[in-house]
């Protein structure tokens, strides 16, 4: 049976905190005021890096939502199990308070899907807090409506109580549709970028579907444009990129936990083959093996970082004076949106690197003349409007 260890209140100030042990990328945690570790998140993002292999990334943002968690209950002087007890005071706070971290919603309250997101985590720290004995069922049972399993005879007690669903829930307003980016903004974008790097850059997000991760993680190696690529070890015929999932220095890793083979199209052939002839005349790229490098500064020749590329579409947004903000993920959601068209689903699924369909289809927004032409088309021969005239005239 697990013993409960009683988990001790942390000092006021938590915040998330990157642990790296010696030869290893490490994994992100939450430490209190006095910089001690809080041990129920510490044991949670540990077991969610090493155990489960989640990416860097991942236990950075779930230490960022737990710090949010052991903050209010440093402040509150609270325990798990109280703390528990008290979650609906928890949800109040996160409804009311302000943003003050730099980034996206800084100086406004947090939006219902965002404290889902924060809740999700808290919830599955207590989970992993049970198992490993620091809070007791009560506990769980005060985060989830719990069931009970029948004597099956298979089990010395009498039955077993499980999770059925949490308890706190908020109804997240619905996400706006992610536009896609337009012909016209591309074309703009593209007629501001000052090197072949950036062209390829946009290309391989717009004309291939790579995440911002996949691009700057692609390797000279996976680059097959010959026709026959039988001489590189690669069966596959025509131009097309080996998207694999790799982590860099800085532990950044691309989303998409499979790999996968994209073909491209001439309009990414020409980008890339120009972006050659231009990277060979940076010295000091001869020691990248990435295909994208800096084309400037003191980081000249070396791997462009994944958060490079949010700035590098930002300032070509600048530059071109659009009327809105273009991410990069605007740019992989056309290309969905445009292959959604012409292809079956579940092709742009395999795509796009994707393990479920209903993810696939948020990526794709279907204009309304195309709806339109649909039901047209659907019921062009319907006789429903002649029934229903005659019905009226009997």
């Amino acid at each position: 049976m697990l013993t409960v260890v009683s988990s001790p209140v942390p000092v006021p100030g938590c915040a998330a905190i990157r642990v790296r042990p010696p030869g290893d990328l490490g994994y992100w945690s939450v430490r209190d005021g006095d910089y001690e570790l809080v041990p129920a998140a510490d044991t949670y993002l540990r077991y969610l890096r090493y155990s489960r292999g989640r990416a860097l990334g991942t236990t950075e943002k779930y230490a960022g939502n737990l710090a949010v968690f052991f903050d209010w209950c440093a402040v509150r002087q609270l325990g798990l199990m109280e703390a528990a007890r008290r979650m609906d005071d928890f949800v109040l706070v996160l409804r009311n308070q302000i943003v003050t971290r730099p980034g996206r919603g800084v100086g406004q309250p947090r939006g219902n899907g965002r404290i889902n997101h924060i809740l999700v985590s808290v919830r599955e720290m207590y989970k992993s807090s049970r198992a490993h004995g620091l809070v007791g069922e009560e506990a769980i049972a005060a985060l989830f409506v719990m069931g009970q399993l029948p004597d099956l005879g298979i089990s010395e007690r009498r039955s077993q109580r499980f999770a059925l669903r949490p308890r706190h829930v908020l109804r997240a307003e619905e996400q706006g549709d992610v536009n896609p980016v337009a012909r016209e903004e591309f074309n703009a974008l593209m007629g501001v970028t000052h090197n072949w790097r950036d062209r390829l850059l946009l290309v391989l997000m717009r004309h291939a579907g790579l995440r911002r991760g996949e691009a700057v993680l692609l390797l000279e190696e996976d680059v097959h444009f010959m026709h026959d690529s039988r001489e590189l070890g690669c069966a596959r015929a025509g131009a097309h990129l080996h998207v694999r999932r790799r982590t860099t220095e800085q532990g950044s890793s691309a989303k998409s936990s499979r790999d996968r083979i994209v073909p491209v199209d001439a309009v990414t052939v020409f980008c890339a083959d120009r972006w050659h002839y231009e990277r060979e005349r940076i010295p000091a790229a001869d020691g990248s093996l990435t295909v994208l490098v800096n084309v400037a500064g003191e980081n000249m020749g070396r791997p462009v970082r994944v958060d490079q590329v949010n700035s590098i579409v930002s300032d070509l947004c600048l530059r071109a004076r659009l009327e809105r903000k273009v991410t990069p993920h605007m740019l992989r959601h056309a290309w969905a949106t445009g292959l959604a068209g012409v292809a079956e689903l579940d092709v742009v699924k395999d795509l796009l690197g994707h393990r479920h369909l209903a993810t696939t289809a948020r990526y794709v927004h279907p204009e309304w003349n195309k709806m339109r032409d649909a039901i047209d088309a659907a019921y062009v021969d319907t006789l429903a409007l002649d029934d229903a005239a005659g019905a009226d005239a009997r």
